[in-house]
């Protein structure tokens, strides 16, 4: 089984969708892409990570450190399924909303 790379080392070519799939067939040299993360800490101190770039993509951890191996491991298991680099997502903050119950 191929080792695989780490999210860091995923190739999309300008504004073109590439196949993780057929960049490991041409051998081509990835370059580093980057995907916005979304962490929350529940009351059990469980961490929860979401990419919203990535529909579905999200995983948890004990630790900060584990979750993001999991989360590099999640993107790059995401993208082998789906074969597509999504374009980019330019991030533009977070915020919190209050709602009356």
């Amino acid at each position: 089984m191929d080792k695989i790379p780490s999210a860091d080392l995923i190739h999309a070519h300008g504004s073109a969708r590439m196949s993780i799939v057929t960049m490991r067939k041409k051998k081509e040299k990835p370059v580093r892409t980057k995907f916005n993360v979304v962490i929350e800490r529940d009351k059990d101190g469980v961490y929860y990570g979401v990419v919203p770039e990535l529909p579905g993509c999200h995983t948890q951890a004990r630790s900060l450190d584990e979750l993001q191996k999991r989360l590099k491991e999640a993107i790059l298991l995401y993208l082998e399924v789906v074969k597509d680099i999504p374009e980019d997502h330019h991030f533009i903050g977070i915020q919190q909303i209050e709602v009356t119950l």
